[in-house]
């Protein structure tokens, strides 16, 4: 019984204010996959987070992973703008891609970047020759935006890439 007593989360209260900025934040707010995943592992991180607005918090191997999880997504979505521009586009391409990505666009020390270059020369060039390499999808769209509605729940998000059965298909 003493532990049940541990586990017990106590009732929060919201006051008249904290209610009035949740119901007009909820006017506005549209579910997107990523505030879906919080609110289904943790409603209070979801509350935290998505409705009240305080800042993530990230230790070192978060921020490296987010900063080469981004730097793939770029180099990919380059890799599919020129396929659809018909242009070369090699591993060097999705090398300098990746590095590009990588070194202007995440806020990393000098020892995490050439932790994560390295770990990127090795592995990249692998996944290219795997699954790139002679592929010649048809690429409708790159990053499209949408937004819906899900009974009366807004939803929101982005679609990485939509590919066509072929040239003449819808």
């Amino acid at each position: 019984e003493e532990a049940s007593l541990l586990l017990l989360q106590p009732k929060r209260e919201i006051d008249a204010e904290l209610a009035a900025y949740l119901t007009k934040r909820i006017e506005s707010f549209a579910l997107s996959p990523t505030s879906l995943t919080r609110f289904l592992r943790d409603p209070a991180e979801f509350m935290r987070i998505d409705l009240l607005g305080q800042p993530e918090e990230y230790d070192e191997r978060k921020i490296m992973a987010m900063g080469y999880g981004t730097a793939v997504h770029w180099a990919l979505k380059e890799w599919a703008a020129a396929l659809q521009k018909k242009r070369e586009f090699g591993v060097e391409n999705f090398l300098e891609a990746f590095t590009w990505n990588l070194r202007e666009r995440n806020a990393l020390t000098e020892v995490q970047l050439k932790r994560l270059l390295a770990q990127a020369e090795d592995a990249l060039p692998k996944y290219f020759a795997a699954r790139l390499e002679g592929q010649t999808p048809v690429i409708h769209a790159v990053e499209r935006e949408y937004r819906s509605q899900l009974g009366e729940l807004p939803v929101k998000g982005k679609i990485d890439r939509i590919d066509r059965f072929s040239e003449t298909s819808a």
